[in-house]
């Protein structure tokens, strides 16, 4: 989402409440992302920068269309809002590396409106190994061995606050050890199924299974381009439906 957006007129941006409406969209989570960068002490002044600013983006498009959308901070908050034909905005806060080693920072964003936390991206941070470690940033594959402590004590955080555990882009040891934490249900937000498309941000059949034990659930990202692969294992479901 570009930080200069203009939420209401139609642009090239994937997303503005042109295309919401015309999509007849109720609800969506816009995330606060940033993404992964070496671990020095320059780098973390910048993605903190850029968090602010995709922050604010989000909440302008609130603030200059309150007739057409709206916050939401709770499930009601999104029910409510859907019946008085407003787009409910969810915040959700994407790679915890602007946040430091601060913990205190997820009260801040919670307090600001966040109800959606996802540790990672592509990239090993201070709170859990990825399922994407980047070689050029220095990371090693499970060079934490799942959560950091800080990540162990943001898992116990979150679910005091209520906010929404992403368990998208977590490496394999760093999502069982959320699920043996957590006291609550967890989501993946934007993840995929590995069985189909063998890439390590994609979910086993193992996890999927661990996540659906923990009362969570899995969203499948759908993609305009399909492999071969793809395409054949959607042909062989339309027939035995």
């Amino acid at each position: 989402m570009p930080v200069d957006l203009d939420a209401a007129a139609e642009g090239k941006s994937q997303f503005d409440l042109v295309k919401v409406e015309r999509g007849h969209l109720s609800d969506a989570a816009l995330a606060v992302f940033v993404g992964q960068s070496k671990r020095t002490p320059e780098n973390y002044q910048k993605p903190h920068a850029e968090a602010e600013a995709k922050y604010e983006t989000i909440v302008n498009v609130v603030q200059k269309n309150p007739n057409r959308a709206a916050l939401a901070y709770s499930p009601a908050d999104v029910r409510s809002l859907s019946k008085q034909g407003k787009f409910a905005v969810v915040i959700s806060f994407l790679n915890a590396f602007p946040l430091g080693k601060n913990l205190s920072q997820i009260d801040t964003w919670y307090d600001r409106g966040v109800r959606i936390f996802g540790f990672n991206h592509a990239g090993n941070n201070d709170w859990a190994d990825s399922s994407r470690p980047v070689s050029g940033f220095g990371d090693k594959q499970d060079e934490i061995g799942g959560l950091s402590d800080l990540g162990k004590q943001a898992v116990a955080k979150l679910n005091e606050k209520g906010i929404l555990i992403d368990v998208s882009q977590l490496s394999t040891k760093a999502l069982y050890e959320t699920l043996s934490l957590t006291k609550a249900p967890v989501a993946a937000t934007h993840s995929a199924v590995r069985g189909i498309v063998d890439n390590t941000r994609n979910l086993s059949d193992e996890e999927l299974q661990a996540i659906a034990k923990n009362g969570g659930v899995v969203q499948i990202v759908a993609f305009s381009v399909l492999t071969e692969r793809q395409s054949a294992y959607s042909n062989r479901t339309r027939r035995y439906a």
